[in-house]
């Protein structure tokens, strides 16, 4: 029999009343297999067993979760030694990072609230560089060089998805909506130079501390910190992703039909993977993780269910 998708987060949602929104956001810890949960207006939440129970994981955080990715979760790196969180929220408060693994939190400066996602170098726990997105303000962004202590928005508005890499470099998407095309700054947004010719509203994705950039029609990665890119593989309207399995030639990416699935580093995807019932492979707010250890799906969207689709059994 194959195997179907599981809702898991109904007992959750029961027992912890979130706020507008519900269940807002999903990741996976790429080693341990271990899920997290965003409830509107609660915080973080983690399963240890794939979604049959869940504790709170740190203290509340006010707010919800709602560009997939918001979430960003850089795993221990023998640079770092520790797990680290950075999580953007719109309605609630200001961007708040750990650097003990969810711990203890800690918020930035009130100026970043309300903002629809965080980039900054996500496996340095001393980060100075913090970009952001201020929702429904005409696409301000908003910059901090002394990692979120203060906030400025002298960037202006018409950007898109940012990828910091330290704490002067850092690639940005600038233009009109439709128009936009990547630009780097090396100087912490003194200048911008355009590096490249392509589009995209998805965020970057790391991995093993390397960038990977889903944009309209192909996969590409960065060896020189954004200065140029290479073409990794094609994908047709990409919209979130990849998240990899546990070879880097294994990789899952949410496109417009659906899921889809390649072992071959992007050379062949897979037909679709038909999502649960309530779940939009088109929507903005479709959020995608995968759990490489147990071979183990996660689905989420905003206002919808967490559904599991386990695979290795």
């Amino acid at each position: 029999m194959a195997a179907e998708w599981r809702e898991i987060s109904a007992d959750l949602n029961a027992k912890e009343k979130p706020g507008y929104g519900g269940l807002t956001g999903v990741a996976t810890h790429p080693t341990t297999g271990d899920v997290y949960a965003f409830l509107s207006e609660k915080g973080l939440y983690r399963s240890t067993d794939r979604g049959a129970t869940w504790k709170r994981h740190g203290d509340a955080i006010k707010g919800r979760t709602e560009w997939p990715g918001s979430i960003v979760l850089a795993p221990a790196l023998k640079s770092s030694g520790v797990d680290r969180f950075v999580i953007a929220t719109v309605y609630g408060g200001p961007i708040v990072a750990s650097n003990d693994g969810g711990a203890t939190w800690s918020a930035m400066h009130r100026d970043s609230n309300h903002v629809d996602w965080v980039a900054t170098a996500p496996y340095d726990p001393n980060a100075k560089l913090v970009l952001a997105l201020k929702h429904e303000s005409g696409d301000v962004l908003l910059r901090s060089t002394d990692g979120g202590k203060s906030f400025d928005d002298d960037l202006g508005k018409d950007f898109g998805p940012a990828c910091v890499f330290d704490d002067k470099t850092a690639v940005v998407l600038r233009g009109s909506q439709g128009k936009r095309k990547p630009h780097r700054t090396a100087d912490a947004g003194k200048t911008f130079t355009e590096c490249g010719d392509w589009n995209t509203r998805a965020l970057p994705q790391w991995h093993n501390g390397k960038v990977y950039w889903l944009v309209d029609g192909a996969i590409l990665t960065t060896a020189d910190r954004g200065a140029t890119w290479k073409h990794v593989c094609a994908i047709k309207d990409g919209r979130f992703g990849p998240v990899f399995g546990q070879e880097e030639k294994h990789m899952l990416a949410l496109t417009s039909r659906g899921l889809v699935e390649s072992r071959d580093v992007g050379s062949t995807w897979s037909e679709p993977i038909v999502f649960p019932k309530g779940i939009q492979a088109n929507s903005p707010l479709t959020w995608l993780a995968y759990d490489a250890k147990d071979d183990v799906l996660y689905v989420a969207q905003m206002g919808a269910p967490l559904f599991r689709l386990e695979r290795g059994k």
